[in-house]
């Protein structure tokens, strides 16, 4: 099996679970959850346990943190019917 190329450091772990006390959307939670714990090394299937998703999520979830950071992993959702009323 090759090795794993991600890895976080401690300050970015740090970050993350700062976000992930600060958030209060389900889904972002499970993204940040996901990719802290891929990025310290926890095994992709109790991942995909942990957080009920599939293996390409986490991947997916991952390389997006990698290229925009935390703020890729936020929600962009804005609320349903918040602009017509």
């Amino acid at each position: 099996m090759a090795k794993r190329q991600f890895e976080l450091t401690e300050q970015e772990i740090a970050r993350f679970g700062q976000a992930e006390q600060q958030t209060r959307d389900v889904y972002e939670l499970k993204r940040l959850q996901a990719v802290r714990l891929y990025g310290t090394g926890s095994a992709i299937q109790d991942i995909m346990n942990i957080v009920q998703c599939g293996e390409s999520s986490v991947r997916q979830w991952v390389q997006r943190y990698k290229q925009t950071g935390l703020s890729g992993l936020r929600s962009q959702w804005q609320g349903g019917n918040a602009n017509k009323l």
